[in-house]
């Protein structure tokens, strides 16, 4: 094993420090599964992933040194701002990385030839690879998304020249998001609360699921709040097969109406750095997304459809189609993952549907409708 020691990295040009800072708005750390060991004889790639928000798109300047068995590499983000509330934030992360094969530490600097965000990151060689990719996520909000993968895996996927293809259990295990909670009512419109929404309609599609034999977790089941990273840590951990959110929608037109489905889309990242010792564990790595890519498309059609299909059997829906997307939990989650907007708030006509019992008990009928066909049996 080899040991990295990183080098000083160039100051920072005085122009660029008399721009405007760049604020880091939100930062999240999405842990998979057991560090991404084997779960129950089912291997993960993905030992997790943390994502940082920007106002603008952050240049990003890296620098490593080698030195045996581990890796110590500096990413240099300049003339990035960040405020108490994101330093506390940054600090639970390295807390919580403290239980992982991999290490992150954060440095704000103020220098007067050097101002901006300092990570450094320590994993052993052999074990752990590194990337991070740009993204634009809903709402166009200017993101980087920096992922570690589980090298020694890699290797074996590369000796025996296979893909991962994750195939449902003999008992799946679904993983539904109700979306919002507690101190976040998300989407408020005509006295309904997105919150109580997604919180009814995620507690019927669990009970006509568990009815149907399959193991299925939530990520609440009260009024309460959850970090978008915690319900992607907790779906990583339960090796769900796949992970569908629930939300309600709003818009400044109140006229806006129906439904639409979201799927996670890696052909939205745009590729920065990789840092990997071969040309193959990269592309095992790229391969891998493409993957969770093509199979949460698959299940977007198949939970979109049946949706579509259940409540228009009833009521006069705008179908606002299936879309690629990258959010938090589509981003964090390591298994297929779509995201329902189920109607909007904002909108008189919905706001009334989505309150009344059995039109959520309708959209959950169709969604669990749609999660049986994705996994063969229906």
């Amino acid at each position: 094993m080899k040991r990295y020691v990183f080098a000083a990295l160039c100051c920072m040009p005085l122009a660029l420090i008399a721009q405007r800072a760049n604020i880091l708005k939100k930062a999240y750390f999405h842990q998979g599964a057991n560090q991404g060991v084997q779960v129950k004889g089912r291997p993960q790639i993905e030992l997790g992933t943390i994502a940082f928000y920007f106002d603008q798109t952050p240049r990003i300047e890296s620098s490593i040194v080698q030195k045996k068995g581990e890796t110590l590499q500096l990413l240099f983000l300049p003339n990035i701002a960040v405020t108490p509330e994101l330093m506390q934030a940054l600090a639970a992360i390295r807390t919580q990385a403290e239980n992982q094969p991999f290490s992150v530490r954060f440095a704000v600097k103020n220098d007067a030839s050097r101002k901006g965000l300092e990570i450094t990151l320590t994993y052993p060689t052999d074990a752990v690879g590194v990337k991070y990719d740009h993204f634009n996520s809903i709402g166009l909000q200017k993101g980087i998304a920096l992922r570690f993968y589980n090298k020694s895996l890699i290797s074996q996927i590369n000796q025996i020249g296979k893909h991962i293809i994750t195939t449902a259990a003999l008992t799946p295990r679904v993983f539904i998001d109700c979306g919002h909670g507690g101190v976040d009512c998300g989407a408020v419109g005509n006295a309904v609360k997105e919150k109580d929404v997604s919180l009814n309609v995620g507690l019927s599609i669990a009970g006509l699921l568990k009815e149907q034999g399959l193991c299925v977790t939530l990520s609440r089941i009260a009024d309460e709040f959850v970090p978008l990273d915690a319900r992607t840590t907790l779906a990583n951990r339960s090796n769900a097969d796949l992970f569908v959110s629930i939300h309600a929608n709003s818009a400044p037109n109140a006229a806006a109406n129906g439904i639409e489905t979201f799927f996670f889309d890696a052909d939205l990242l745009k590729e920065g750095e990789c840092f990997f010792s071969t040309l193959c564990e990269r592309k095992q790595a790229k391969d891998q997304q493409q993957i969770k890519q093509m199979k949460s498309n698959q299940l977007a059609h198949h939970v979109h459809s049946a949706l579509i299909s259940t409540v228009q059997s009833a009521h006069s829906v705008i179908d606002r189609t299936i879309k690629p997307a990258i959010s938090q939990v589509l981003l964090g989650t390591q298994m297929p993952s779509v995201l329902v907007e189920i109607g909007f708030v904002t909108n008189l006509q919905e706001a009334v549907l989505l309150s009344q019992k059995a039109y959520q008990e309708k959209i959950a009928h169709g969604i669990a409708t749609g999660i049986m066909h994705y996994l063969g049996r229906a």
